[in-house]
């Protein structure tokens, strides 16, 4: 085959995205011995519009809803779920599709996100960056191995993050991947035998030294990263893709993930649902309606989690481990709701909460099975803190209750004012995930500006 593709064929993969997933740089190839390297994957999925925690693993007594403090559209009490270090939630039956996986994730409640922004960027660049206003993912901190990409996005549905590190991410389907192998093997091989590649490096070789500005930043990547499009692309030649099937697109994106995980072109995905903004699913529930809609979507968005936590498992990574042995999972959404809106009570939706979260943390590395931390306003007659009512005069909202990080265990005291060093923030997660992966202390999370690194949970790491 003739080796000296033509510009204009250039061109046309390139806008079919052939040439976006290939010119990345850094190629390193998948370690041939698992046993003497022990490879670490990362998962996170995102449920975009604003979870009601409530419905999940950090449900309240009917007692509150009789007096009219929390709406609850299931109308059925809720269960005690005891986790295996002795703490216990209280979770509704929404929870169920996870049962036959509690052993394989631990529960965080009372986590508080961004508490002076109640905004869906706000809180997800909190979580994704540390930073309301956005700042450096934390993913590509945890490309310590050089892979082609730092993250892959699998998932259907999108957030928006201002991200200030120059992230090597890609948005990948089972559908678009399977149509590029295809590709891959009939475009000639590009590499120092084609007149076109060389002519290419030559002009982003010169624009790179023009000077340190973005322009010639970029020409440097775009250089570094043809060097490797031919080692990359062969190994996404050989993908093992199936044909997605309309009811299972989750397991089909988890399949595509653990391909690109055992090819060595990425250790890090994220996966975001559509489920925000009025489409079929929303979790933003302000009106009444879609409060109630909850109560037959909430089981079928559990499900897919279940979904993923069993393609995991059923998944080998080689022969003796699965991709559940070698992936963490985190789950989670940009932030909880208000226990009820305004107006009509018995026809009452939910307002944006950033004073508190529930995060899934699974897989490699964790301890699974635990129930870590707690909120407050856990009955009617229920005392909040100072630091509460200075984000909640309207009584509102739940709050994370302190925590002591030493006992790995929620504090019982009402602290008169809020300092972010003595709650479980998303911070302190992120970090938890940092620490388990080596990342130098120097990228940790602070608790506030000018602050100290948020405290990691090393009761949760193995």
């Amino acid at each position: 085959m003739d080796s000296n593709i033509s510009r204009r064929d250039l061109l046309k993969y390139a806008g079919s995205g052939a040439l976006t997933c290939l010119a990345v740089p850094s190629f390193t190839p998948r370690i041939a011995n698992a046993e003497e390297k022990d490879p670490h994957f990362i998962l996170q999925v995102i449920f975009p519009g604003g979870m009601d925690t409530h419905y999940l693993f950090d449900a309240r007594p009917l007692e509150m809803t009789k007096n009219k403090l929390i709406q609850n559209y299931i109308g059925e009490e809720p269960n005690i779920w005891t986790g295996s270090n002795g703490q216990s939630t209280l979770a509704t039956k929404l929870t169920n599709p996870l049962k036959p996986y509690k052993d394989y994730f631990s529960i965080i409640n009372g986590v508080v996100m961004d508490p002076t922004f109640d905004g869906h960027e706000q809180n997800m660049a909190f979580w994704y960056t540390g930073n309301p206003f956005g700042g450096e993912f934390f993913m590509p901190h945890l490309n310590k191995l050089g892979l082609p990409l730092d993250y892959a996005d699998i998932g259907e549905g999108q957030v928006f993050v201002m991200m200030s590190n120059t992230s090597k991410g890609v948005p990948l389907t089972n559908k678009s991947m399977k149509g590029l192998t295809e590709k891959i093997k009939k475009l000639p091989r590009l590499g120092s035998e084609s007149h076109l590649f060389n002519h290419v490096n030559r002009r982003m070789k010169a624009i790179s030294q023009i000077g340190n500005g973005r322009f010639s930043g970029g020409a440097w990547a775009m250089q570094d990263a043809l060097q490797n499009i031919s080692s990359l692309s062969d190994r996404i030649s050989h993908l093992k893709l199936t044909e997605t099937r309309a009811d299972e697109k989750t397991k089909s994106s988890i399949d595509l993930m653990s391909e690109l995980f055992k090819a060595g072109i990425t250790q890090s995905a994220s996966m975001v649902f559509k489920t925000d903004f009025g489409g079929q699913v929303n979790l933003d529930v302000h009106s009444g309606e879609d409060a109630k809609a909850q109560v037959t979507s909430l089981p079928t968005l559990i499900g897919e989690v279940a979904t993923i936590f069993k393609t995991l498992k059923d998944t080998p990574y080689d022969a003796k481990r699965s991709m559940l042995d070698m992936t963490t999972v985190l789950v989670t959404t940009e932030f909880g709701r208000t226990m009820r809106g305004g107006g009509n009570f018995d026809e009452s939706g939910t307002d944006h909460n950033s004073l508190v979260n529930t995060v899934l943390v699974g897989g490699k590395g964790i301890k699974g099975g635990q129930v870590i931390g707690s909120s407050d306003y856990q009955s009617s007659n229920a005392k909040l803190s100072g630091a509460h009512k200075s984000f909640d005069a309207e009584a509102k909202c739940i709050m994370g209750n302190p925590f002591d990080f030493d006992k790995m265990i929620s504090r019982t005291d009402l602290p008169s004012a809020y300092d972010p060093k003595d709650y479980l923030t998303a911070s302190s997660i992120i970090n938890t995930v940092y620490k388990m992966y080596g990342v130098s202390k120097e990228q940790y999370r602070i608790i506030e500006r000018n602050g100290p690194a948020a405290r990691t949970l090393d009761g949760l790491l193995i």
